[in-house]
């Protein structure tokens, strides 16, 4: 059974993996600031929330891509530039039929921002549904006998 931590760690190795990016970190949006020495570029995932069908998960994340201006409103569009190539490059590593995931997306809406965070981020940001197979299995469950009525 694939987990939630698996795709965790499948986004962890995508940022890992990719050169221009230099943290990593999964959790709450507001977590972000919290979450220790940051090098920039960064890419943050957020669940949103899992949608369960009777054959798999959806997983819905929210991506996120962020770094810091040096020179104030100066370099933003530089940096937004940058940034929209590098979500480019997830969205292509998040088809790669290697993963156990599927990506179902044909494209997705690539949203910006600016200043918006308390040290004045530029980020770029995009919903993500990561599906993955699950069958419903009771043999599975780890539980005693259960007597039905």
């Amino acid at each position: 059974m694939f987990t939630l931590n698996q795709i965790t760690e499948g986004l962890s190795r995508i940022a890992n993996a990719h050169l221009q990016i230099n943290s990593f970190g999964f959790g709450d949006l507001h977590e972000f600031a919290s979450s220790g020495d940051t090098k920039y570029p960064a890419m943050w995932c957020e669940l949103q929330d899992a949608r369960r069908s009777r054959a798999m998960t959806t997983y819905n994340l929210t991506i996120y891509l962020f770094d810091k201006p040096h020179q104030g409103e100066k370099d933003e569009t530089e940096i937004l530039s940058d940034l929209h190539r590098i979500a480019e490059d997830v969205y292509a590593e998040l088809h790669h039929p290697d993963w156990t995931w599927h990506f179902p997306l044909n494209e997705v809406t690539l949203n910006s921002d600016t200043e918006k965070t308390m040290d004045n981020l530029t980020g770029v940001w995009f919903i993500a549904p990561i599906t993955i197979p699950q069958e419903t299995d009771r043999c599975q469950i780890p539980t005693n006998t259960i007597t039905h009525f």
